[in-house]
Formats: C-alpha cells, sequence, structure tokens
C-alpha cells in the first residue's frame, strides 16, 4: 500500500515538476565541473620572462634560481614561466602565419621581463625607459648597474643612449652563483606594460639578494 501512494505521490510530483527538477540537475552537475577544474588548476602565471640569450633558459635558472625566488615570494612554480625567443618568431613571419611576435608579445603585456645580450636590445618602441617602470628606490639600488640602448651614429660609431634600456645581471649575486662569470653582458629589461610589476621587483631583488 506505502509502495503505491509513494509511486502515486512520485508520478504526480514528476508530472508537474519534471523541468524544473532537471533544471536544477543541470545546474548542480555544472557547479560540479567548476569546483572540479579550478580544484585541479596549476595555477596563473605570475610571471613571465624570456630569455634571447640561449643561456639563461638552461636548467640551472630553473632550478637554482627560480626554486629559491618561489619558495621565498610564496610563489606557485608553476605560474613562473620562462620562454625562449624560439617562442615567438620575427614579425615577417608573424605577418605570414599569423603568429606572434616577440614584439607583439612584449606590447600586449604578455611578456614581464626579457634577458637580451648587450647590443641586441629590444627595441625602445617596446620596451621604453625602465626608469619609468621600476620604483625609485630599486632604482637607485640598481644605479650602478644600469644600461642605455645601443645606437648607432651618422658615421657608424655606436654610443650608450641616455634613456635606461635595462639592468646588467652579470654581477648579480645569484646570477654569478648560478653561471659564473659571463664574458658578454647579460641584460634584463621590463617593458612598461608588463602585468605582474610587483613580482618583476621581487625578482630583481632575488637576483641582487636586496633586502
Amino acid at each position: 500500500m506505502e509502495k503505491k501512494e509513494f509511486k502515486s505521490k512520485w508520478e504526480n510530483y514528476w508530472y508537474y515538476y519534471k523541468y524544473h527538477t532537471l533544471a536544477g540537475m543541470f545546474v548542480l552537475v555544472v557547479l560540479v565541473i567548476i569546483v572540479i577544474a579550478c580544484t585541479n588548476r596549476t595555477g596563473e602565471v605570475e610571471l613571465t620572462l624570456v630569455d634571447t640569450t640561449a643561456l639563461v633558459v638552461e636548467t640551472n635558472m630553473k632550478e637554482e634560481i627560480y626554486e629559491g625566488f618561489s619558495k621565498k615570494n610564496n610563489i606557485d612554480k608553476s605560474g613562473l614561466l620562462i620562454k625562449t625567443q624560439a617562442d615567438y618568431v620575427d614579425d615577417i613571419t608573424a605577418e605570414r602565419t599569423g603568429a606572434k611576435s616577440i614584439g607583439g608579445a612584449i606590447e600586449s603585456g604578455e611578456i614581464d621581463g626579457i634577458f637580451v645580450y648587450r647590443g641586441i636590445e629590444i627595441k625602445e618602441e617596446y620596451i621604453g625607459d625602465i626608469e619609468k617602470t621600476l620604483p625609485e628606490d630599486l632604482l637607485k639600488e640598481l644605479e650602478e648597474y644600469l644600461i642605455g640602448y645601443l645606437c648607432v651614429d651618422e658615421n657608424g660609431e655606436t654610443y650608450s643612449s641616455e634613456t635606461t634600456a635595462g639592468i646588467v645581471v652579470n654581477d648579480a649575486k645569484r646570477f654569478v652563483e648560478t653561471y659564473g662569470d659571463v664574458e658578454d653582458y647579460v641584460v634584463l629589461q621590463i617593458p612598461q606594460n608588463c602585468k605582474h610589476l610587483e613580482n618583476v621587483v621581487s625578482f630583481i631583488k632575488y637576483l641582487f639578494d636586496i633586502q
């Protein structure tokens, strides 16, 4: 008797509330999927550095410098990303294939910092003046390491511009500990529209062991 009564009530409920129930179940399934996706996510990229030198991309940088920096600043290592120039293409190839050039990546704010060799700095039109990007107190600490853009005059002679292009990192404590002496200048440039300036500043301080 009870089974028949329950069946009758269920059939009555289902007749009037079928679509409401199905809609509720759909919403519940979507919420569960969202929660699972968020739980499994490895973390947002919190600092994007690019290496054009074929030096910094070595595993030493990732293991010795990034590992320590991630722990000290509580940054998820999976969110600390380094790319090489090979990940981007020159402007001509970009135009032909639709891929993004390194210049385009800088302009869009995708890149927070870029390691270059002295003499092949990424153009001022992309990076701008690093003194307009970094805080004054940090610039004061790094005064002896700041370097201008490499320019060529009408006679073909090279000279350094008054605009600050970047920071020479050769003598940075943790760079030296990782690589030893490097003959050519390695310069870290910071685009003016980088997305994670706070983390860039922390990274520079860590690199130079500035408290």
